[in-house]
């Protein structure tokens, strides 16, 4: 299959499901992992630029760094998987944010924030973070490609905090996340 394909149905494959598995999660009582690490994590704003770049990165850059048809196929089964089994777990196991702080202040990071919550909302399908998953995909294939690539190690470094720094899992979800990646 060619990569426009791969890409194409790795795009649906996410929103489609992410999607509907958030909505039939709407009024399921949904289960809290609050660790003591979770209340000393900061909120900060700022980081949600790594969370929203997350979408450009697990789809630009294997799309442009990545050449070699073959471990596109294989990263792009390798989505496939981590998405089913963040689903299947989605479905099994509801996990909700609470940690949301209530009083943003205004400024251009924290409307980033909100929106961010908006087309999260009703704030399920947490646990594991497939931000984490899938980012630490793209890292491990893209630097075994090419260990020039360092730089997505900072990329998947600042995609991983901002999950946190934005209160948009808890600590173990990136836990969760890594293992599953």
């Amino acid at each position: 299959m060619k990569r426009e394909y791969w890409t194409l149905f790795g795009i649906l494959s996410f929103a489609i499901p992410y999607t509907l598995i958030n909505n039939f999660s709407l009024g399921r009582e949904g289960y809290h992992l609050l660790l003591p690490i979770d209340y000393l994590i900061p909120f900060i704003p700022f980081f949600v630029s790594f969370y929203l770049l997350t979408f450009a990165y697990l789809i630009v850059v294997p799309y442009v760094l990545i050449k070699d048809e073959k471990q596109f196929a294989a990263l792009s089964l390798s989505f496939i998987f981590t998405m089913l089994i963040g689903y299947l777990t989605f479905l099994l196991f509801p996990v909700k944010t609470v940690l949301r702080p209530e009083n943003i202040t205004t400024g251009f990071w924290t409307s980033l924030v909100k929106m961010s919550y908006l087309a999260d909302a009703p704030g399920f399908n947490n646990f594991p973070s497939l931000h984490v998953a899938l980012s630490l995909l793209v890292s491990l294939i893209v630097y075994n490609h090419d260990k020039k690539q360092w730089w997505v190690w900072i990329m998947f470094t600042g995609i991983m905090l901002s999950t946190m720094f934005i209160k948009q899992h808890y600590f173990i979800d990136v836990i969760a996340g890594l293992l599953l990646g």
